[in-house]
């Protein structure tokens, strides 16, 4: 919520959005090409919890040392960004 703080421009008004068969509201964010809805609790006005990781995997030998070729995006478990064969 801080990059949306420091970047009005990238933040949208969205309608609510449904979860669980009940209305939040939400914003959209746009963060370098990558484009997220936040839903708000109601009641706390607190954005609700996500957890986002970075998986790299498919590890070479480049030049004598390991290095990841594949790298992926996952939030809350689901893969929401791959890239393969960067270095």
């Amino acid at each position: 919520m801080l990059y949306a703080l420091e970047h009005p421009a990238d933040v949208t008004a969205m309608p609510n959005q449904k979860l669980d068969g009940k209305p939040h509201p939400a914003i959209g964010l746009k963060v370098s090409q990558y484009q997220f809805t936040v839903l708000f609790d109601r009641k706390t006005r607190i954005a609700g919890d996500s957890t986002f990781d970075t998986v790299v995997s498919d590890w070479k030998s480049v030049g004598g040392v390991q290095i990841a070729h594949t790298k992926s995006g996952r939030l809350n478990g689901i893969e929401v960004a791959r890239r393969d064969e960067w270095t």
